[in-house]
């Protein structure tokens, strides 16, 4: 099993997120707290983590560590997040999924052809 279905999830203060979006990639240490924010940038709305597709929403998700596993939730993205192929969010606020090192999600419709991709890796 992988990911969140085998309930052991990612066990690391540090790890890092891979996004690619517009054809660039750029990497993002979570090192340091508990929790991130994902979403496009707006007046009023500073995202941890930016992102510049206009299929991502302006609270996308959120990372979290708890203890040392760490979670993704979307924050009811009307475009959602995909995760193993399933949607999360879409609208709705949905129950935090967890990830093991080298799990992919991906942002906006489309699913495969999604036009943003998060990649997360535990350092060693």
């Amino acid at each position: 099993m992988v990911g969140g279905e085998s309930g052991r999830g990612a066990v690391a203060d540090s790890a890092s997120l891979y996004i690619t979006e517009g054809g660039k990639a750029r990497r993002v240490g979570l090192d340091g707290r508990p929790r991130w924010t994902l979403g496009r940038a707006a007046p009023g709305n500073a995202p941890d983590i930016p992102l510049s597709s206009p299929a991502a929403g302006r609270n996308q998700g959120q990372l979290l560590r708890v203890g040392g596993s760490w979670f993704y939730c979307d924050g009811g993205s009307v475009n959602g997040t995909f995760y193993r192929g399933k949607r999360l969010g879409g609208g709705r606020t949905v129950h935090p999924v967890m990830l093991e090192d080298g799990d992919i999600l991906s942002v906006g419709p489309g699913g495969e052809t999604a036009p943003v991709w998060l990649l997360f890796t535990i350092n060693s």
